[in-house]
Formats: C-alpha cells, structure tokens, sequence
C-alpha cells in the first residue's frame, strides 16, 4: 500500500486501476490515475500507469514523460523501465527500447516480459542471436508463455532455422490454439518449406480467430496464388488492402499474380501503389524498373540479400537439378586449358561465392580461396564445406578495397546478373590482382547496348561493352565462351564466360 498524507492508496485501487487499462478503456485508467494522484501526489505507480493509459491513447510525449516521472521517484521500478521500453518501442525508436528493457531486467532479472520484448526490438534491429537468448531467458522464467513461443519462432525463422521455427511455433500452439499470430507465423514457416497448402490452412485458422487479421489475408492469398487458386488469392489479398489501405506487401503479391498472367500494365500499377505506400523502397523501384523496362545501375544490396537468404537452404538443388547451371565447372575447364600443368594459381577470390559451388569447382586450381557474399545464410552453407580461408560478408564492390591486394585470381560467377554499370567492378578488381592476374566471370548476353535490366530483374551486358572496359583497365582478352547460363521457364538463357588477364 501506498500513503498519502493520512489516505493509503490501497492494492485494490491499484487493482481496479491495472483492470481499467488491461481491458483497453484507456481514458478511464488515464482519468482514474489522474484522480488518485490529487490523493496520493508523487506516487510511482500512478505516474507509471498513466503513462502506459497515455501511450495507449496515442499520446506518446505525454506518456513518456509521465513515465520518467514514475522513474524519477522509484529509481529501481523495472515495470517503468519496462513500461517505457515499450512505449519507445511503438515509436520505432528501438535504441532506446532496447536500453530501456535492459535497465528493467537489470533491476529485476525474473522479468520475462522484459526479456521478451528486448527480444522483439532485437529482432528490428536484426541481432537474432541476442534476440534467441532473450526469448530462451524469458522461457526459462515463464516457459508456458504462448507469445514468447512464437516470437522465439520468428526470430529461428529470420536464423534460417526453420525446423526450429517450426517446433516454436507448434509449442506455443499447444498452449493456447487460439494464437492468431502463432497461426500466421507458423503459415509463413511453412511456406519457406513450399508447402503451400498446409500454410494456407494455418493462415486460415488465424483467420477465424481474428476475421479482420490483414496480414493474415495477404499470407493467404500469396499461399494460395503459389498453389495455383488465383481467384482466390486475389479476394483475399483485396480483404488485406480493404482492412489496410496502405499495407505494401499485398499489392506486391498483387503484382506478382499479375506477372504470372502476363498481364505486365496491371503488375505495373500494384508496384506504383506499393511504390506510394513506401517511397523510398529501393527493392520495389527494382521491380518496378525491370517490369517498366527501364534500367537502374545496380540491384539493390538488400534486394540480393533477401532473395538470397530466403534462397540458401535450397539453392544448390535447385540451381543444379532445375535450372541446370553448371557455369563454375564450364569456367574451371576454361582456366584448365589455359593453365600449364603442373602450375596452380596461389590466391583467389571467389566474388559472390553464395554456398560454395565455385569454390568446389576451383579446388585443384587455387591453392586458397577468399570469398565474399551478402547473404549470411548463402555464407553459412559455405563455411560448412570447409573450402575458403577466409570468409567476407557484404557489397563485392565495397569489401573488395577493403582487401590486400594480392589476388591472382578472382572469379565472380553469376554475380554480374545484379550489376549493370561494371565501371566500379572493373576498377576494384584489377587493382585487387597482382601482375598477370586472371580474372574470370559470366554475364547473360544482351546483344545492343552496353546493359539493361530485363524482366526478370537481372541485368544483360554486351560483348561490346565487356571489350571496351577490358581495354580501358589494361585487361588483356585470354579466352571467351557462349553458353547456355541457366534454364528459365525450361528455356535457356544465353550468355558467355571470360577469362582476363591484367597486364
């Protein structure tokens, strides 16, 4: 209890008061907390519950301030902390979230809500390690705790763990059916597995559980537009605009029906909606750019870190087995004819190395091997094949001076299909290679211009241009070869491979 000149503030108005706020009537707890404090002036839990009453209107100055004043006069009140983590949370301000929620579980270690939203604001600012640590702490102190369960998932699922994901998300399923999100998360695990159908069933259930769930209707509609119900797909996706008129995500779905049914004005018109909703959306102006048949200078880093995250734990099957790509072996028997027995090049590096493949084909030929790539989870599955030394993470073009320049060799295979302008590739590379360094890559043949961005959102060059900027950086021509690159659609995609040497 909580005195007041000759008054106590009893548990039970606190009680009522915490009750006002907990069923979401947050002008009552605002005005009750308001009366009590004329009582009981300076009283923490006053301030610290007509901050959150505040927040939850909306009014985040006020609340934040209201706040600090709980804080002010109960210097080790965790709940304020917590409180005001959460507030700073909403406001996307995720530094001072996440300090917040540390100096809350500082001053009280068993505070698992603490430990569980300093997990969701570490999953913004993308540290899914200390995010799963802070997940697992609040487990340890409140295991059967539905929501944590789901969150622990989302962060195992951006890991790449989705079998991980998965069993979080069945375990907080099992403690309360009735997690609409839990539904929803455990549908968008399902469809990094493909199975379509079944995370279409899980988006479902979220649905009857929570009809005017947005994001849940957007999920749904991409589920079923990938298991081929595109009338479906689209009046579920329409449900999601319809809750949520400036939700990006289904008119990019949208758009992605639209170009299954070749219907490029209408796939054109969802990006630019997207496009408004999100201005600055350097991924969408890619899209955008390669369906309009305009030509940027570069895919975005965060378009090919995505794509390829997203990619990993299948891309090597897929690549091998459906697309039939096979450009680092036919670049190894390139440098093969070139290189006299029993000669080895000393040190490469292997640009854009994704899960290894160009580097199990170059063993035998480099005696070590760097490589680089933006995807963390494509440089997960090549550090587990045990063939590079060293290991970078990043743009090609920004880690490249960042290296000794020491390399007789460097090798970039399929990575020129998400540059356009090569100027900068060109002038880092040669200034990376010693003296009569090789270097080798592939592009997909474009046959007027020096680039362009096709439909698929990757980039063609022209033999013509290749020349011209080997000229320029004193690179001389040792070999080139036509080949089919890759099947798209079952049809191949023309391009040719180069091996260059720097005089």
């Amino acid at each position: 209890m909580v005195t007041g000149a000759d008054k106590i503030l009893s548990q039970e108005q606190i009680s009522a008061l915490i009750g006002l706020y907990g069923a979401g009537r947050f002008e009552d707890s605002e005005q009750q907390a308001r009366d009590l404090l004329l009582q009981f002036p300076d009283t923490s839990v006053l301030y610290n519950i007509l901050g959150a009453a505040l927040a939850g209107q909306g009014q985040i100055a006020a609340a934040i301030s209201n706040i600090e004043r709980a804080i002010q006069l109960q210097p080790d009140y965790a709940e304020a902390f917590n409180n005001l983590g959460n507030v700073y949370r909403v406001e996307g301000k995720t530094d001072s979230a996440a300090t917040n929620y540390r100096q809350a579980v500082a001053l009280k270690p068993e505070h698992a809500e603490a430990h569980a939203n300093l997990g969701i604001v570490l999953i913004e600012q993308g540290k899914l390690d200390a995010a799963v640590t802070s997940f697992e702490r609040a487990l340890e102190i409140k295991p059967d705790t539905s929501l944590t369960h789901s969150n622990l998932g989302v962060a195992l699922q951006k890991q790449g763990k989705i079998d991980a994901a998965l069993a979080s998300y069945n375990r907080a399923l099992e403690l309360d059916s009735d997690n609409a999100e839990a539904h929803n998360n455990l549908g968008i695990a399902l469809v990094k597995q493909r199975s379509y159908e079944r995370a279409a069933d899980s988006y479902a259930r979220a649905l009857t559980l929570r009809p005017a769930f947005a994001e849940a209707h957007c999920n749904l509609g991409y589920a079923l537009f990938k298991s081929g119900q595109l009338a479906r797909a689209h009046e579920h996706l329409g449900k999601a605009i319809q809750l949520n008129p400036d939700y990006k995500e289904p008119h990019v779905n949208l758009a992605e029906i639209f170009i299954a049914q070749k219907n490029d004005e209408a796939a054109i018109a969802s990006y630019k909606r997207a496009l408004e909703i999100t201005p600055d959306d350097r991924i969408l102006k890619h899209k955008l750019a390669a369906r309009s048949g305009e030509t940027q200078q570069v895919a975005p880093d965060q378009y090919v870190e995505e794509l390829f995250d997203a990619y990993a734990h299948r891309f090597e099957a897929h690549l091998q087995n459906r697309l039939r790509y096979d450009t680092p072996n036919l670049i190894a028997a390139m440098i093969r004819r070139h290189l006299a027995e029993p000669n080895k090049l000393l040190h490469g590096l292997d640009l854009g190395c994704g899960t290894g493949l160009s580097g199990q084909a170059m063993q035998g030929i480099v005696e070590t091997l760097d490589g680089v790539d933006l995807s963390r989870h494509m440089l997960a599955e090549a550090k587990s094949k045990n063939i590079y030394a060293d290991l970078f993470k990043g743009n090609i073009i920004e880690i490249i001076p960042t290296l000794e320049p020491n390399y007789d060799f460097i090798l970039a295979a399929d990575v020129l299909v998400y540059v356009g302008a090569l100027e900068a590739f060109f002038a880092e590379t040669t200034k990376t290679l010693r003296q009569n360094g090789l270097l080798s890559f592939s592009v997909e043949l474009l046959d007027d211009g020096d680039f362009k961005l096709l439909k698929s959102e990757r980039f063609a060059h022209s033999k013509a241009y290749i020349a011209r900027l080997s000229e320029t950086y004193d690179l001389e021509l040792i070999d080139k070869e036509d080949i089919t690159i890759r099947l798209e659609m079952d049809l191949p995609i023309k391009g040719t491979i180069f091996l260059l040497k720097k005089l």
